[in-house]
Formats: structure tokens, C-alpha cells, sequence
């Protein structure tokens, strides 16, 4: 059973590592798109990448710590969407956009903002049915 788990533990991880590889060499792939679908296909594409790192690190790591993951992803997810934007100036038919590196930015928060209310949604949840939620916390609003 614990190999089992390994295993599609480690499935998961090869599929993340293939699916970047797979964003990077269709970044670098000498392709015209039109602009309009562009910006679809950026955002779609970071978003997945996105969800799928998410899933991975809930996977092998659990839910602990899952906050600052989401601020490495924005993070990481906006320094990796910069040079991938960066990197299309060197191809013949592609060009760096500053508006594709925000949609690819876009996608990538757009997915983490969902899995944090998801989570903290489900904390909540937890704390109110283990009884361990207190009316101190919440903030009084005037």
C-alpha cells in the first residue's frame, strides 16, 4: 500500500516536472497565434500549471504550510512567467509582452486566490465543528 502511494506520489511530481517542460518548449516553439486567443491561451496554460503545482504539494506535503506555498507560487509563478515572456524576444516569430506576462500573472493568482478561500474555508469549517472557534477572533467592524 505505502508503495502505491509513493508511486503516485511520484507520478505526480514527473507530470508537474513534464508539464513545465512541456510550457517551456511551447514557449520557445515558433508559433503566431492571434493576439486575442493569446492572452486565452496564457491564461489557461499558467492557471494549469498552477493548479497542478498546488495539487502536488498538497500531495506530498499536506495541507501544512499551504499559505506560504501560495506566496512562493505568486512569487516563483511571476519570476518563471517574466523570463518565459523574456526568453520569446530570441524567437523568430514570437514576441516579449509585458500584457502576456500579466495574463500568465493573472492566471496564476486567479487559481491561488480559489485555493486559498477553498482552504480557508475548510479551516473554518473544522474549527466550528470541533468547537475550537471563538466569537473573540473575529474583528468588530464599526
Amino acid at each position: 500500500m505505502k508503495v502505491e502511494k509513493y508511486m503516485r506520489k511520484s507520478i505526480q511530481l514527473i507530470l508537474l516536472c513534464l508539464l513545465l517542460m512541456i510550457g517551456a518548449l511551447l514557449d520557445l516553439a515558433p508559433v503566431h497565434v492571434p493576439d486575442g486567443i493569446d492572452k486565452l491561451y496564457h491564461f489557461i496554460g499558467f492557471s494549469f500549471i498552477t493548479l497542478f503545482a498546488i495539487a502536488t504539494y498538497v500531495s506530498f506535503f499536506g495541507k501544512k504550510l499551504l499559505n506560504f506555498f501560495f506566496m512562493f507560487l505568486l512569487t516563483f509563478g511571476g519570476v518563471f512567467a517574466g523570463i518565459s515572456e523574456f526568453l520569446q524576444k530570441f524567437v523568430a516569430v514570437r514576441d516579449c509582452s509585458v500584457a502576456d506576462w500579466i495574463t500568465n500573472l493573472c492566471g496564476i493568482s486567479f487559481v491561488v486566490a480559489l485555493a486559498f478561500l477553498a482552504y480557508s474555508k475548510e479551516r473554518r469549517t473544522v474549527e466550528l465543528s470541533e468547537g475550537r472557534f471563538d466569537f473573540k477572533d473575529l474583528p468588530v467592524v464599526f
